[in-house]
């Protein structure tokens, strides 16, 4: 979804000389929605029902309308937009699933992070302006009706603007007796980025709860157990379990508690498919949606005592000694040897 807020009055063709002399019927604004929304594949191509449609698109038309209605540059509250329209929150769910809203710690390079309890709409400054630019173009516009009405009741002609000569101007060139900045004061771009790189290298870094790294080691074990390579447990295993505690799984309403996170660990390990797909908690919090989905399932596969994999390099197991199983098997060739026997003096 990309949206454009501006007067009709400044929607002109390149390709039409006259459309400079054209003039809006409705000097209101207008927020514009591009067909792509509606033709790209991949956004609510899994809505099926017309009703969730048209309701998810209700949403996102409001939502534009109120961002540029407020300026907030693409930030909004999810719950002022359902209050506006009057629909129920599962259809703000299915744009936030779609990446159309974005949430907090998206995955979105192009967009910036919303605001805390709001919402960003995707692609918002990309074909739209932004409130600052629509201060300026307000203000000039401003600026030439004081200098319009001026003209017309003062007697005073609007003062024309220098005519400039066809092309591109030059560039005036610097007096003589201005200051050259001194040698040490420029700065090469390759040294700006090496000091900027030693400034993120220094940085501080982050301190988390011990809860954080008890979940992380708790889970290293287990994988450790199933006789998977670990690596190093660092800030790749700490930031996802942080931000599983304090925000939740990606497009998620709620945080998880500490309990929550460990009995989606321990039953991933119990579990036929997933014991071998989570690898450390990164992959945990990614899926941790679907495991919940699949802890309801009361036909899933559960792995058994035999199912759980040997640590690398672990020798193979003893014989089994069994006490009386060297009778037992002498009984069972006797009785194999008689009927044998039998078989041959009958015939």
């Amino acid at each position: 979804m990309t949206v454009s807020s501006m007067p009709a009055a400044q929607a002109r063709d390149e390709n039409d000389p006259t459309a400079g002399r054209r003039t809006a019927t409705d000097p209101r604004p207008h927020v514009r929605m591009t067909t792509d929304f509606f033709t790209k594949p991949g956004k609510l191509s899994h809505v099926v029902d017309p009703v969730e449609r048209m309701a998810t698109l209700a949403l996102m038309a409001a939502a534009v309308g109120m961002c540029d209605e407020q300026g907030t540059n693409g930030h909004i509250r999810p719950e002022a937009v359902l209050d506006a329209t009057g629909l129920p929150p599962q259809y703000a769910k299915t744009l936030m699933t779609d990446n159309v809203w974005h949430q907090a710690d998206h995955g979105c390079l192009r967009c910036p992070q919303p605001r805390q309890d709001h919402i960003y709409v995707h692609d918002y400054l990309l074909h739209n302006r932004s409130a600052e630019q629509k201060e300026r173009t307000s203000e000039r516009r401003r600026a030439a009706g004081r200098a319009g009405s001026q003209s017309r009741w003062n007697g005073h002609k609007r003062p024309e603007k220098p005519s400039r000569a066809p092309g591109r101007p030059r560039k005036a060139p610097a007096p003589q007796e201005a200051a050259q900045p001194a040698a040490a004061a420029v700065q090469h771009p390759a040294e700006v980025k090496a000091r900027a790189r030693t400034a993120r290298a220094e940085a501080a870094p982050a301190v988390y709860e011990p809860i954080v790294l008890e979940l992380c080691n708790e889970l290293a074990e287990i994988v450790k157990t199933n006789g998977f390579s670990v690596g190093k447990i660092g800030p790749a295993w700490w930031k996802p379990c942080e931000q599983l505690l304090r925000i939740g799984p990606p497009n998620a309403n709620e945080p998880c508690t500490p309990e929550q996170v460990r009995r989606a660990m321990r039953w991933a390990n119990e579990d036929g498919f997933w014991w071998k797909n989570i690898r450390s908690m990164e992959q945990l919090r990614e899926k941790y949606e679907r495991l919940r989905a699949d802890a309801q399932d009361l036909n899933r596969a559960r792995r058994g005592v035999q199912a759980v994999r040997p640590p690398r390099g672990a020798q193979p197991p003893a014989a089994v000694n069994v006490p009386g199983m060297a009778e037992l098997l002498r009984r069972q060739m006797g009785a194999a040897q008689g009927g044998m026997v039998k078989g041959v003096e009958q015939g």
